[in-house]
């Protein structure tokens, strides 16, 4: 990429999508999108090359989130996965904004194994593209969802069975100070930057700008304390959590004062966040 990599996670449907939102990601300092969910069918095809047009002039990339059902539901897996890749590269190979595939969120034991397959398909089949599969934080509780012992052998072994471009994960423990929470945020930065350099490759780090469960409200402050914590680390990519409250379920689990609100408005965290953004990509981000 030409500039730091500064994204977000959002849960919206392409149908629910309107084209003036990526100016909402624009002036947010966002550099990568996660664009909304879509089937391949020719009519989302035609309205998400129009998201990725839009988001090309305002010099971002945009990871895809495209799915379709297999021709053959009883054909083996991988026939599957490589009719769903070469779709997929049929309608947007040739356009510059794509950055790569969504391929899946904090992956257990049972399904580590099948998504390293597809991560290692996407990346003979796109070569040009950087497939997104993001893993679970550091958790004392975790280690039989990810069966290992040690936080450390689950990574190596994703990336040996992955070779993922990059590695990714989320954790909003830093918003639930005392108690463990410094502990387990710093935890899983040593261990996902010792990672990174063990398997020379780069990791990306999941900060939170929307409050939710337990988790407090942050100031922009703390947005940009987690954010430099995050760099100090070694992190090479940024993602937020959550940008939108649109779409279904905006206004559910107690998510609130998110950088775009329930009602479709830029709230006093989107200014904030666009702040510490901005400030990292005319700053030190480059």
């Amino acid at each position: 990429m030409d500039r730091f990599p500064i994204g977000f996670w959002e849960y919206m449907t392409l149908e629910s999508f309107e084209l003036r939102y990526v100016d909402d990601w624009a002036d947010a300092g966002m550099t990568v999108a996660m664009a909304p969910g879509f089937r391949l069918d020719p009519e989302p095809i035609g309205k998400m090359r129009a998201i990725l047009d839009a988001a090309q002039q305002k010099g971002m990339q945009v990871i895809l989130n495209a799915y379709m059902p297999p021709s053959n539901p009883n054909a083996p897996e991988e026939e599957q996965w490589r009719e769903r890749i070469a779709c997929t590269l049929r309608h947007f190979g040739d356009h510059p904004a794509v950055f790569g595939p969504h391929l899946g969120d904090e992956p257990n034991k049972e399904h580590l194994p099948h998504t390293a397959r597809y991560m290692r398909l996407w990346r003979e089949m796109a070569p040009q593209w950087q497939p997104f599969l993001n893993l679970l934080p550091w958790h004392f509780t975790l280690h039989d969802t990810v069966g290992y012992d040690r936080w450390s052998t689950y990574l190596d072994e994703y990336c040996r069975q992955a070779d993922p471009p990059f590695i990714s994960y989320d954790c909003y423990y830093q918003m639930n100070p005392g108690g463990m929470g410094d502990e387990i945020y710093f935890t899983n930065l040593r261990e996902y930057s010792e990672a990174a350099r063990r398997n020379k490759r780069p990791f990306w780090s999941t900060l939170m700008c929307t409050p939710h469960y337990e988790y407090r409200y942050p100031t922009e402050d703390e947005m940009r304390w987690q954010m430099n914590t995050a760099l100090a680390w070694g992190a090479r990519g940024i993602l937020w959590f959550v940008f939108s409250q649109r779409g279904p379920g905006g206004q559910y689990q107690n998510y609130r004062n998110a950088p775009i609100d329930e009602f479709g408005e830029r709230t006093d965290t989107y200014r904030s966040l666009s702040r510490v953004n901005r400030h990292l990509l005319c700053g030190i981000g480059p």
